[in-house]
C-alpha cells in the first residue's frame, strides 16, 4: 500500500470517531437534504446541456463539472451554463500534475468542499450517467428523505442499448437496457474517504444501503458491484455506454494527452467493442410523467439558448468520428489487436470500410 493511501486510511479512521455526532445532527435536521453533483468531463460538449438540465430537474442543488483535455467547445458550454447552481472548473492542471489518479484526487476534495458549502450529500457521475427515478417525478432530495438513515446509498447501472439515432435524448416513453452490477453512490458530505473509487468507499464503519433500502453487502473487494445484474427498484443510473455507432466511434479518439503521460494506443483501447446482442429489458415510463419531464428539460435548454452551441458541439463529434476512421486507415500494424477489439460488433458501413482499408494496407 502506498504511503499516500496509508495516510488517507488513517485520516478516515480518525474522522470516523466524529461520525456518530454528525449522524445525530443530520437526523435532527428537518430541512430537505441538499445534494451536490460532481463530474469530470473531457470532450463532452455535445452531451453536457442535456445532462445538466436533467439533473437540475431532479433536484440536485448544485452541479460542479471539472473539464480537462478538451478540444471541443466545452468552454463555450461553460460560459453559457455557468450560474449559481452550475459551476465549471478547468482541471487541466490537476490532470497534468497528478502522479496518481486525478479523478480520485478531485473526488476526495469534493467531500470537504461540499461540507463547507453547506451540502449534506455529494454524488459523482460521469456525463454518460443519468440518475433516474422510475416515476420521473421523485427528486433526489425526496428519494433520500424516504430512505432509512445511510452514509452511502448506491444505485445500480442500467446500460442503455438500441440507441440507433445520433444525439438522441436519454429518456423516451420506453428504453431498452441491459442491467449491470456496477454501482454509483450518494455520500454524506461529512465523510473523510480512505480507500475510494468512482463507485464506492471501502469503509466498513459506514452505514451503506442499496436503492432498495436493504443493507449493502459487498460482492467484490472494491465494493463497486451489486450482487446480481437485475434491475434495481425505485431508481437507477442510466449508463449511455455506447450511444449510436457514430458517437461510439467518435468516442474512440483519445484526444489531448497530458505532457509526460504515456499512451499504449492512439485509440481508447479500454473499449471492448459496440453493444452486444444479448438480452435486454424494457423500461416504460408514464406518458404524463415523461411529457412533464421533457417539457421541463426542453424549457431549460431554451432558457440557456443552447441550440447553436449544441450544433457546434455535434459537429465536433462528427469531426472526431472521421478523425478516428482516418486514424484506423493509417494506423501501424502494432494497433491491429486494439482496432479489431474496439470495432467488434460495429456494422456502420464507413467504419467497416476503414477497417477493410487498414487490413488491405497491412495484409491483415
Amino acid at each position: 500500500m502506498k504511503l499516500s493511501t496509508i495516510y488517507y486510511v488513517i485520516q478516515s479512521k480518525l474522522a470516523a470517531l466524529t461520525y456518530p455526532r454528525y449522524r445525530r445532527a443530520y437526523k435532527q435536521n428537518n430541512s430537505a437534504p441538499k445534494v451536490k453533483l460532481v463530474a469530470i468531463a473531457k470532450n463532452e460538449a455535445a452531451y453536457l446541456p442535456e445532462w445538466i438540465c436533467h439533473h437540475l430537474h431532479f433536484g440536485f442543488a448544485a452541479i460542479e463539472i471539472h473539464y480537462n483535455g478538451c478540444s471541443d467547445n466545452t468552454p463555450e458550454v461553460a460560459r453559457a451554463f455557468s450560474s449559481e447552481s452550475v459551476q465549471f472548473i478547468n482541471a487541466d492542471a490537476v490532470f497534468e500534475r497528478s502522479k496518481a489518479k486525478p479523478q480520485i484526487e478531485i473526488y476526495r476534495h469534493a467531500f470537504s468542499a461540499a461540507k463547507k458549502q453547506g451540502f449534506d450529500h455529494v454524488m459523482f457521475l460521469d456525463i454518460d450517467e443519468f440518475w433516474v427515478p422510475y416515476d420521473l417525478s421523485t427528486s433526489i432530495a425526496d428519494f433520500i428523505q424516504s430512505a432509512p438513515y445511510f452514509d452511502v446509498l448506491s444505485f445500480q447501472w442500467a446500460n442503455k442499448v438500441s440507441d440507433y439515432t445520433p444525439f438522441s435524448t436519454a429518456l423516451d416513453e420506453s428504453i431498452r437496457v441491459q442491467p449491470a452490477r456496477q454501482l454509483k453512490s450518494v455520500y454524506k458530505s461529512f465523510i473523510t474517504p480512505g480507500l475510494l473509487n468512482p463507485h464506492n468507499i471501502l469503509d466498513n464503519s459506514l452505514i451503506k444501503l442499496e436503492s432498495s433500502f436493504s443493507p449493502f453487502v459487498p460482492s467484490n473487494r472494491y465494493h463497486s458491484l451489486a450482487a446480481t445484474d437485475t434491475l434495481p427498484p425505485r431508481a437507477f443510473v442510466l449508463h449511455r455506454k455506447y450511444r449510436s455507432q457514430i458517437e461510439y466511434i467518435a468516442s474512440l479518439d483519445r484526444g489531448v494527452v497530458g505532457r509526460g503521460k504515456s499512451v499504449v494506443s492512439i485509440f481508447k483501447s479500454n473499449r471492448a467493442g459496440f453493444e452486444n446482442k444479448k438480452a435486454f429489458e424494457t423500461i416504460e415510463f408514464s406518458k404524463s410523467a415523461l411529457a412533464a419531464y421533457q417539457k421541463a428539460v426542453n424549457t431549460s435548454l431554451t432558457n440557456y439558448e443552447a441550440e447553436e452551441i449544441l450544433e457546434r458541439a455535434r459537429d465536433g463529434v462528427k469531426q472526431r468520428f472521421y478523425k478516428v476512421l482516418n486514424n484506423i486507415r493509417s494506423a501501424p500494424l502494432a494497433e491491429a489487436g486494439v482496432i479489431h477489439k474496439i470495432l467488434r460488433n460495429v456494422t456502420l458501413e464507413e467504419a467497416c470500410q476503414a477497417l477493410a482499408d487498414y487490413q488491405q494496407l497491412n495484409n491483415d
